[in-house]
């Protein structure tokens, strides 16, 4: 392999992006994504791979450990902390497991707007994991029967249509969080999929950014969501990927975090918003000095339970694993995929000693700039992407943590761990097609984001209350038809929300702590009080679409609401907001997609198998005939959203950019791809030029 100048290798990796932008209406693109360089990290059947036995723990990492036993005993001391499961013995002894990539099953091109349709395909099934070798299998419900779910990465720009079969017990609806969906698309609590039903949900994809897709039906998201239905949507724009030298394809790695608790035989602890009795065939004995919190749980009126910790810490469906890494550097999406944990995350070195890294990213996309720090606290729904460097840690053991007493969450005997990264040695040839992103320095700057302002103004006050076992919004419960709107924000309108968390009492049903997620919009949180006083993180100056509010904290928020009118969900199903008061005039102040429960987007019976051909000559038409994101709409909408102006700007820069080199390539000697390198050396040159001008 040749090695190239970084600037050379970044104007190929570009070049290579606009070739792939330019590929047909098909999967040709993602299939021209791969095979450049950008290929996924090869799947293994993690849970089928024997433990490894050479794990190495520095003892910088262990913790003080209290002996239970005599002095003469020969039996190790037990942890500090207790463990609620079976003690899990294979720390660090079984590999990341990497989410598959789903791939569009087809693809079509409306010939008069140039928009593309692709179509995916996700059942909801049951499913068995190995999670403690030697004893029973775990249950799951997961999309296309893994846990976490299949990873779809769309292309900024095109659409997509995902069609969700519902093949499990429960009903389903899903959200795909973080993305400014149609009302009817966007995971309405009332609106389900039933066991036997699908429905065809449709997403703009106007950004690139990190999004996550689950489980939001009343009364069942909770559950539905620690069993396993979880999945990962990765907005990609490889313009922007190259331009900003940041490691990509096999060094681009999710990292999904979770919590879970087994009982004893193995099988997965799902008594969430029930009580377990001595009468349950695997009932833990905790014994009379020991009553923990989580050993009862009452249904809610909404019908979940609240505040439930798991002692086992789960990376990609996976119990602490390990990741062998090159000596380079990484980028890392985390999701905060648990139902009640927040995490406050550091990687130490084999001496304890905290690694710095960046953050480039935030729930909504690139921030203005990397921003460093040596910690990062991710709570319930959050994102954030970061770049790490190993290169200074060439065989050597590097460990992401967890920090013991944070916030109000309960620590367990290993929850203090998250998993391990075996460094091995510098690659020996660089990857051109990895824009050289491993080892040349990141920007100093990323996107320009067109934050709005609004100095002197609160224009909403929420207060966020535990109330008889359930979290109300200004005592409101989504239940609460008449009464669960409480804005009408007028569409494009910019507004200032105080969200006071007053639910300070903790209570064996509620820690206190929650997360608040405005659906729709990207904020920019302005301040934080109260509480331990501890502000906004330097990392949270981006635009997000969730906040973390400790007990007694006052969070401000400032947010655009656009591009779509209709009523949406307020964190957690507690209440609503109906942007520009459509409910009133669905006529005059709404449209045909600002009902959610509009029965002409309902889920329907299904009837298999699903035929592509009918999907791709009748359903995907018909869909973009019904114009549900209007292109102009959505391009103007994007100047404003998380990501920055230059998303789409870059697509239209790679077309132009395509279109010029294939009308030199015709008028040349007529072969197919860039072959001589005067072309090449001009291609690179356009593309530099025109990212100069950026």
């Amino acid at each position: 392999m040749l090695y190239l100048p970084s600037t050379l290798a970044i104007a190929i990796a570009g070049l290579f992006a606009v070739r792939c932008l330019a590929a047909p209406p098909s999967a040709a693109w993602a299939q021209s994504y791969h095979q450049h360089g950008h290929e996924e990290q090869q799947i293994v059947d993690a849970f089928e791979v024997a433990p490894r036995t050479n794990v190495y723990i520095p003892e910088a990492h262990l913790e003080k450990r209290q002996t239970v036993s005599d002095d003469n005993s020969t039996d190790p001391p037990r942890p500090y902390y207790r463990w609620l499961s079976p003690e899990y013995k294979y720390v660090f002894s079984r590999p990341l497991p990497i989410p598959p990539v789903l791939a569009p099953l087809t693809s079509y091109t409306n010939a008069t707007t140039g928009e593309i349709f692709d179509f995916y395909q996700i059942t909801i099934n049951p499913l068995q994991q190995q999670i403690y070798p030697g004893l029973q299998k775990a249950s799951f419900i997961g999309y296309n029967g893994v846990v976490p779910g299949p990873h779809i990465k769309a292309q900024v720009g095109r659409r997509s249509v995902v069609r969700f079969i519902n093949n499990a017990t429960q009903p389903a609806s899903i959200h795909l969080h973080g993305s400014p969906t149609r009302p009817p698309y966007d995971g309405w609590a009332e609106d389900i999929t039933m066991p036997g039903e699908y429905k065809d949900y449709v997403y703009p994809n106007e950004n690139a950014r990190s999004l996550w897709f689950h489980d939001h039906s009343l009364g069942h998201t909770a559950m539905n969501v620690y069993k396993g239905q979880v999945g990962l949507y990765w907005i990609l724009n490889p313009v922007l990927e190259a331009r900003f030298n940041l490691p990509q394809g096999k060094y681009d790695i999710p990292l999904a975090l979770t919590d879970r608790r087994y009982f004893q035989s193995g099988r997965l602890w799902d008594h969430i918003g029930e009580e377990t009795t001595q009468d349950d065939p695997d009932h833990i004995d905790v014994g009379e000095e020991e009553e923990f919190d989580d050993e009862v749980h009452v249904k809610t009126e909404e019908g979940e339970a609240h505040s439930f910790y798991g002692d086992i810490i789960h990376v990609n469906g996976m119990p602490w694993p390990y990741m062998k890494v090159e000596a380079r550097k990484y980028r890392f999406r985390f999701l905060g995929a648990s139902i009640s944990r927040s995490y406050k995350l550091s990687f130490e070195d084999q001496h304890g000693a905290k690694i710095p890294f960046h953050v480039i990213g935030t729930d909504s996309g690139f921030m203005e700039a990397p921003v460093p720090t040596s910690n990062l606290v991710l709570a319930i729904s959050e994102r954030y992407e970061v770049v790490i460097d190993f290169s200074k840690y060439v065989n050597q053991t590097v460990h992401l943590k967890n920090a013991r007493g944070f916030s109000k969450n309960e620590d367990f005997a290993m929850t203090h761990f998250v998993m391990q990264f075996v460094v091995g040695q510098v690659e020996k040839f660089r990857d051109v097609a990895d824009g050289t992103g491993g080892f040349g320095k990141l920007p100093t700057s990323l996107v320009t984001i067109d934050y709005p302002v609004k100095p002197g103004v609160i224009d909403r006050e929420l207060s966020f209350d535990f109330i008889n076992r359930t979290w109300r919004i200004e005592g409101i419960m989504f239940k609460d038809v008449e009464h669960r709107v409480l804005q009408k924000p007028k569409l494009g309108s910019v507004e200032v929300w105080k969200l006071v968390n007053t639910a300070g009492t903790l209570s064996k049903y509620s820690s206190g702590a929650h997360p608040v997620h405005i659906h729709l919009v990207d904020f920019k949180v302005i301040n934080r009080t109260g509480g331990a006083e501890r502000g906004v993180e330097p990392y949270e100056n981006g635009y997000k679409d969730i906040v973390y509010l400790e007990p007694f904290e006052i969070v401000t928020v400032i947010a655009r609401f656009l591009p779509w009118p209709g009523q949406y969900m307020n964190s957690e199903m507690m209440a609503v907001f109906d942007v520009n008061d459509s409910l009133s005039n669905q006529t005059k102040n709404g449209d045909a997609f600002s009902n959610p429960m509009d029965p002409r987007y309902r889920a329907k019976p299904y009837v298999g198998p699903t035929d592509l051909a009918q999907i791709r000559d009748v359903l995907l038409p018909s869909i973009s005939a019904m114009d549900v994101y209007p292109k102009k709409v959505v391009e103007e909408a994007s100047r404003f959203l998380g990501g920055g102006v230059t998303n789409f700007e870059a697509v239209r820069l790679a077309e132009n950019d395509a279109k010029h080199l294939e009308e030199e390539r015709k008028s040349g000697d007529g072969g197919g791809a860039l072959e001589t390198v005067s072309e090449v050396v001009e291609g690179i040159a356009m593309l530099i030029r025109r990212l100069v001008r950026r």
